[in-house]
């Protein structure tokens, strides 16, 4: 089986379902590139012949700021946040929201910050009781 990027389709997948798994493209971009290379979007992977997969992979793997790339930018910005000491590096620490959503009553944002904490019926157990 063919490999893009590090990504091995699995047979019975669509194509373009395939194509969005990749990191830095989604959905957005992957039925435009798709159409405009001439394929159509919910081919099967394993209907695909190795001639249509030399016309996609050099497609894809030319496209700019995809996986390795992008993670390495997204991770140097982050480094540059937490580096400044900005308030939205501390809480991204901390997975709690950054941009002004509700913390008090989200489980989510409770369940970050009880990471540490244990449940109420796992603490102080006497013996014997």
């Amino acid at each position: 089986m063919v490999r893009i990027l590090g990504h091995t389709p699995h047979p019975d997948q669509p194509l373009i379902s395939f194509i969005a798994s990749i990191y830095g493209l989604g959905k957005t971009l992957a039925l435009p590139l798709i159409v405009d290379l001439g394929f159509r979007p919910f081919v099967r992977v394993s209907n695909l012949t190795e001639k249509d997969w030399a016309t996609l992979r050099p497609a894809i793997e030319g496209l700019p700021g995809l996986e390795r790339s992008l993670r390495k930018r997204e991770a140097l910005i982050f480094r540059n946040l937490a580096r400044q000491g900005s308030f939205r590096s501390s809480r991204l620490l901390r997975g709690l929201p950054l941009r002004g959503q509700s913390g008090r009553t989200n489980g989510a944002t409770a369940r970050a910050l009880n990471r540490g904490r244990l449940p109420a019926n796992f603490r102080h157990r006497r013996k014997g009781a």
